[in-house]
């Protein structure tokens, strides 16, 4: 398989599908996308999202997609599940 090259690909290897899960049993589901910042030597990874995607959510699910030495693949994902997931964000002021 190539590695994604084209913004189109890229965009669809650093989206994240987060589903929220609340009190009453409700569930929402949204995306998050992996952001990289990079401060002297050292590079920081965050994944951002809309607030609504996760406030007020007591437990998430996170749907990143695999690779393959390197390269995309396709279908296999590995998801993540985190508890008192709303608490777990740094949430913007505004």
């Amino acid at each position: 398989m190539k590695k994604p090259a084209s913004i189109l690909e890229q965009i669809y290897f650093t989206t994240v599908r987060i589903e929220s899960t609340y009190d009453n049993g409700s569930i929402s589901t949204g995306t998050g996308f992996i952001f990289q910042y990079d401060n002297n030597d050292k590079s920081y990874l965050f994944l951002v999202s809309n607030k609504h995607v996760i406030e007020k959510a007591v437990n998430g699910k996170l749907a990143f997609n695999k690779n393959n030495n390197g390269s995309p693949a396709y279908g296999d994902i590995f998801e993540f599940i985190i508890s008192y997931f709303s608490k777990r964000w740094i949430p913007h002021p505004d």
